[in-house]
């Protein structure tokens, strides 16, 4: 059995969706279309370049901030799709500093300058709009 056009267009949306979304930084659409409407074998696809894109992210909001207000981890880990405490390892590794409020919230402050990729490359994150298909294999 062959593919036609009309089978494949749910499939290139997706991609085109992630790709403009990607382009024009709007990252949070970037991640939720990749949980909610990438299949499995798209996400492996993505996956080296999730990290990546969470780099970015946090980039622009480390130096885009007009505030020097702290930017609380729970928050930015809902918008990324990651836990908590693997974007705490992730902003350390990218050279961040995190600190925690007195009421025991993590936070990231703004405006640092010792942001970096790491030249080693990121370790394994997790994804949160996976644990549909890492349940079935």
């Amino acid at each position: 059995m062959y593919l036609t056009i009309n089978d494949c267009m749910p499939i290139t949306n997706v991609l085109f969706f992630l790709d403009r979304s990607f382009r024009l930084g709007n990252y949070k659409d970037f991640f939720w279309t990749t949980a909610a409407q990438a299949s499995y074998l798209q996400f492996c696809v993505m996956e080296p370049y999730i990290n990546e894109v969470r780099a970015l992210a946090i980039s622009c909001i480390n130096f885009g901030g007009y505030k020097l207000r702290p930017y609380p981890l729970f928050t930015l880990s809902k918008l990324l799709m990651i836990e908590e405490s693997d974007l705490e390892s992730f902003c350390n590794s990218c050279g961040l500093k995190t600190c925690t409020d007195e009421s025991g919230n993590k936070l990231l402050p703004t405006k640092q300058t010792t942001f970096n990729h790491p030249k080693d490359g990121f370790q394994y994150y997790s994804f949160l709009g996976l644990q549909e298909y890492e349940s079935k294999f």
